[in-house]
């Protein structure tokens, strides 16, 4: 089903939104699409096919690719209904969350792995200027230090690019130190001239933990601008200084990053493992299931017949004479049933079986009773064969059933003086 239409139309009444993408499908199963004969993985999309005479609407999610919507239909007015609502439910999610504020948080939090509250918190004193956020946004959007229109934001004849290449600072950094430039010019061009670490310099601050940096950070962002002014036994930070901090605390951050995406990766992969191994659990079962099935269904069978076979000569008979000859023909019948039921069990590859010889083997043969014998030479040997044995293979279904001979010797006679 083509589904341009929405699309087209969404855009046009939500601009910039981020809607799924769209495949064309041949199949589906529990996590993977069948695309040009292939099962594969799609990265957010969507799409539809028909199966079994009904819509089936499929959505991946954005992570890595799995189907995380199914949905069936009966008819293709409910799978418009319902594609409507869900691109209309996907559009309003992503104009709500996507202000230039929220996309330029979500841009820290994940280049340079801040929490949200940090992340926020330099968003809010980059958003203050509005030529530097203009700036830093379409950085953010493309990479570039720049605004839309090819122009750099200048602060006292410094720009972002500038002191990002010249001086150790990150894009981020580079932007905050603009914004120091403003509201603190005199200090930051001092702690530019005094210093400030280039790509050239060895000279370094000392790394100072990450929770001792932020709670200063929170103290200079709390303490109301008269208490600034007072003197105090510690020198307040510069944001130069806490711009230099941050670049080091930057590294074991997405050091950290890095080992919590691989932990992450490790366990999404396992995961997905265990559901690989599950479902092939669940089709070999399903295939044994259906085997054992198939052999029982074809003993039934042989049996029915049989037993049709077994009631109509039961009906002829009954309207005979009881004579001799007629007894002779039952006594046939009789016997051709047991051969119908062994031609059943030669068909699932079992046979009847007798042990040749007059000796006894345990293995393939059951003593069910003994026959008492004043001869020593017939002792433990064969006396009668009650049934034979039945195998599968290498595999006894059944010994075969026998009577042997046990000695007892003779009772001794009374003599005449006795």
């Amino acid at each position: 089903m083509n589904l341009e239409s929405y699309f087209n139309k969404l855009k046009s009444d939500f601009p910039d939104i981020n809607l799924p993408g769209i495949f064309e499908a041949e199949d589906y199963n529990e996590s993977q699409l069948k695309i040009n004969g292939i099962w594969t993985n799609y990265l957010y999309g969507c799409g539809v096919i028909r199966k079994n005479d009904r819509y089936v609407y499929l959505e991946t999610d954005q992570e890595r690719g799995y189907i995380s919507v199914v949905k069936e239909f009966e008819n293709k007015e409910s799978l418009e209904q319902y594609i409507c609502n869900r691109f209309t439910i996907i559009a309003n999610a992503s104009r709500d969350s996507n202000s230039k504020e929220e996309m330029a948080v979500r841009f820290v939090q994940q280049k340079y792995k801040y929490s949200e509250k940090q992340s926020r918190r330099m968003v809010a004193q980059i958003a203050k200027h509005k030529e530097i956020f203009e700036e830093f946004f379409n950085y953010a959007r493309v990479g570039r230090f720049c605004k839309k229109d090819k122009s750099q934001t200048q602060v006292h004849g410094y720009t972002a690019e500038f002191l990002s290449k010249e001086y150790n600072l990150s894009p981020l950094g580079a932007y905050n130190y603009l914004v120091y430039l403003i509201e603190d010019p005199e200090r930051a061009l001092a702690d530019l001239k005094a210093g400030l670490p280039t790509k050239d310099s060895s000279r370094f601050e000392k790394f100072i933990d990450q929770e001792e940096v932020q709670g200063k950070m929170d103290e200079k962002i709390t303490t109301p601008v008269e208490e600034i002014a007072e003197p105090q036994k510690t020198p307040a930070e510069t944001p130069a200084e806490q711009t230099a901090l941050l670049e080091k605390l930057d590294a074991v951050q997405q050091a950290l990053a890095t080992l919590q995406q691989t932990f992450d990766d490790k366990i999404a992969e396992d995961t997905h493992k265990n559901g690989l191994f599950d479902n092939m659990h669940r089709e070999l079962v399903r295939y044994q299931n259906g085997a054992l099935d198939k052999i029982v269904d074809t003993i039934a069978l042989d049996i029915i017949q049989l037993v049709d076979t077994t009631k109509g000569h039961v009906r002829v008979y009954n309207k005979k004479e009881p004579t001799e000859e007629n007894y002779k023909k039952l006594l046939r019948i009789v016997k051709g049933i047991a051969e119908d039921l062994e031609d059943i069990l030669y068909r699932q590859n079992i046979e009847s079986y007798r042990v040749p010889g007059h000796e006894v083997d345990t293995r393939r043969q059951k003593i069910i009773q003994t026959v008492p014998t004043d001869d020593k030479s017939k002792d433990n040997l064969i006396a009668v064969r009650a049934a034979d044995g039945y195998e599968k293979g290498d595999k006894v279904l059944r010994p075969e059933r026998i009577k042997i001979f046990k000695y007892e010797a003779p009772a001794t006679k009374p003599t005449e003086n006795n």
